[in-house]
């Protein structure tokens, strides 16, 4: 901390200074991932460490989509289109100590739609874990090395095809999600070229008719707040409706990945620094609203909405410019699949399943095919990444940080669905990993990414 000193010179003046002491961390033999604080560092698309996040793309992808995103921002809650050059349009700040972070505003622009996107820069990561929420006793690291105890020994390899940079005397983690990926065969849940980063849907996604009482119906969605969330869609439809719902700028359902990242810098120095968010605990699956506390019981209540100073807990910020909906609401399907799973996926799944049930830049194959889905299997069937065995409270354990629930797909239940759902039965929070047989039902829903 930061310390005034007094004191007197020979001619009796007093005067005062100031200095600031760094408190030795203790380091445990006991190795333990039960908690950890997510560091990271920007970079440019190859690989160059950088000051500054990436700046926000906002063009299409393709020459055939014109259309641009729009910048916006908030003053306070009245919110204000802007444009690229704008400075106060967004600003990526790191919090400092173990406070909750809620100063860093994260790039918001909307689509031709009036949809809501939130920009993920390129990032590498690396987690110091801890005892606790004090964070006084190291207990590990996740690094460029793996996972590893605190001397050095190595407990979990990274993944086959992961990249790192050396920062300092660390190596750290460059996220997956960003990644070319094509020399791996997208096993890692990368695209086909180096990401500056990628877009996200601020919110659920939601029929386009939608409102506050009714859930609409159709095959055109939208991402905006106080609406009910689109339900009771299987995973091969939702895959369709990700493609679909703007091609030109590489539309898609968000991948494990993809959410993985979004879970890393929510909980990183520019997110929330190690804090849980708020769950949206309405049972009407109405977008943007937050419960009281973490792990709130479900209820119909609309009070704490997103531009409210309560609603804002469960943004991934803390305030207006985060992304919400990340714990609760619906339960979200990404774009991942066990190819080793059972009939569910052909029968709800197909048009996620490629050609031999392989990777590709839209969707990420994991190998399980037993029904052993929490644990020891944790570690052998996530990937570098996805922050689920990053996460994990232990070898043993079936729960992540802030005991959340940390599953994997199964021959049973092939699918990976991410966030939990308004009950908050296994206390949601953004790094919750569920699985399920990709069949319709009203707890789960979806969210689009947008790769420039």
């Amino acid at each position: 901390g930061t310390y005034e000193f007094k004191v007197t010179d020979k001619a009796g003046n007093e005067q005062t200074d100031t200095v600031e002491i760094k408190t030795m961390k203790k380091i445990s033999d006991t190795f333990s991932t039960e908690f950890g604080e997510i560091d990271v560092i920007w970079l440019g698309t190859d690989n160059s460490i950088k000051n500054e996040p990436n700046k926000p793309i906002l063009k299409a992808s393709t020459e055939e989509e014109t259309e641009k995103l729009t910048p916006v921002k908030w003053e306070g809650t009245e919110e204000q289109q802007t444009t690229e050059q704008d400075e106060t349009w967004y600003n990526y700040k790191a919090g400092e100590g173990i406070e909750d972070n809620k100063t860093s505003h994260w790039a918001n622009a909307t689509n031709k739609d009036g949809s809501y996107f939130v920009w993920i820069p390129r990032f590498a990561y690396r987690i110091t874990y801890y005892e606790d929420e004090t964070r006084e006793t190291i207990t590990g690291y996740d690094d460029g090395k793996g996972i590893t105890d605190t001397k050095g020994e190595v407990k979990y390899e990274l993944d086959s095809g992961i990249k790192t940079v050396d920062y300092g005397e660390e190596k750290y983690i460059v996220h997956p999600a960003f990644m070319d990926n094509t020399e791996n065969n997208f096993d890692n849940g990368g695209w086909d070229s180096d990401l500056a980063g990628f877009w996200v849907a601020k919110y659920e996604m939601s029929y386009s008719n939608a409102s506050l009482t009714s859930r609409g119906s159709g095959t055109t969605f939208q991402s905006k707040p106080s609406v009910r969330a689109g339900y009771y869609i299987k995973i091969g439809q939702m895959y369709d409706y990700g493609q679909s719902y703007a091609s030109g700028k590489s539309s898609h359902l968000m991948k494990n990945s993809e959410w993985g990242a979004v879970a890393c810098l929510t909980h990183s120095q520019y997110g929330r620094n190690g804090h849980e968010i708020y769950i949206n605990n309405n049972s009407n699956k109405v977008t943007g609203i937050a419960g009281d506390t973490v792990s709130a019981k479900s209820s119909t209540e609309t009070t704490n909405q997103y531009d409210t100073e309560a609603g804002q807990m469960a943004s991934s910020t803390g305030n207006i410019y985060g992304i919400y909906d990340l714990s609760g609401g619906t339960c979200e399907y990404v774009a991942a699949f066990d190819s080793l799973g059972n009939g569910s996926l052909e029968k709800f799944g197909s048009s996620i399943i490629t050609e031999g049930k392989v990777s590709s830049k839209w969707a990420t194959a994991y190998k399980n095919g037993t029904s052993s889905y929490s644990g020891a299997t944790i570690y052998t069937v996530s990937k570098t990444g996805d922050m689920t065995k990053e996460v994990v409270e232990g070898n043993d354990s079936s729960f992540g940080w802030f005991h959340s629930c940390a599953y994997v797909v199964c021959s049973d239940s092939p699918f990976i669905c991410r966030g939990d759902y308004y009950e908050g039965r296994y206390y949601g929070g953004v790094i919750c990993a569920n699985h399920y047989s990709g069949n319709y039902s009203d707890l789960y829903g979806f969210r689009v990414a947008l790769a420039p």
